[in-house]
């Protein structure tokens, strides 16, 4: 593949790398991660085999995901990385839904209590998410439940809930 072409590849794709680095735009310079794209789309070029009967846009963003997720583990303090992580050729060793729970963390220990609770976060479940994953020692959804007089699943779903609230605070 010449230069000009790849050129016109990489403007034909941009719109989807820039999509996929805004996801992560709080924690890293946008432009860095549409740098890491554009090396997963020439990874993708470069090991990409027609014959295979699947679409390119569908094998490239696996490779852009990867490169921008692996940026992200590199340059955040937060997350750390593994030996595993350095080889992208391994499906598994990337965990993009590890990752964002990761990342959820993260802005609940950048938040202070009070923050949290002014943003219309009851205490209770404020308290259900730290106990479960901010605490030294991760209370169970039994004992939770037992602390707060429900079920299991009531805690569960109020877990559920206060992560897709995190989630959205992440993208705005």
């Amino acid at each position: 593949m010449d230069i000009t072409e790849r050129n016109e590849l990489i403007k034909s794709h941009l719109p989807y790398i820039r999509m996929v680095a805004n996801r992560y735009k709080k924690l890293v310079d946008v432009d860095d991660l549409i740098q890491e794209g554009i090396l997963g789309l020439l990874r993708a070029t470069d090991t990409f085999d027609a014959s295979k009967n699947i679409k390119f846009l569908t094998y490239a963003s696996y490779w852009i995901n990867c490169y921008i997720i692996r940026y992200i583990k590199k340059d955040s303090k937060y997350l750390p990385m593994n030996d595993q992580d350095q080889f992208l050729g391994n499906r598994e060793s990337i965990k993009f839904t590890e990752l964002e729970d990761k990342l959820i963390y993260r802005e609940l220990q950048e938040k202070t209590y009070d923050e949290l609770t002014k943003s219309g976060v009851s205490t209770r479940d404020l308290d259900i998410v730290l106990s479960r994953y901010l605490s030294e020692d991760p209370c169970t959804l039994q004992e939770l439940g037992d602390k707060y007089g429900v079920s299991r699943e009531r805690i569960r779903q109020i877990e559920e809930r206060m992560i897709k609230k995190i989630k959205q605070k992440l993208l705005e």
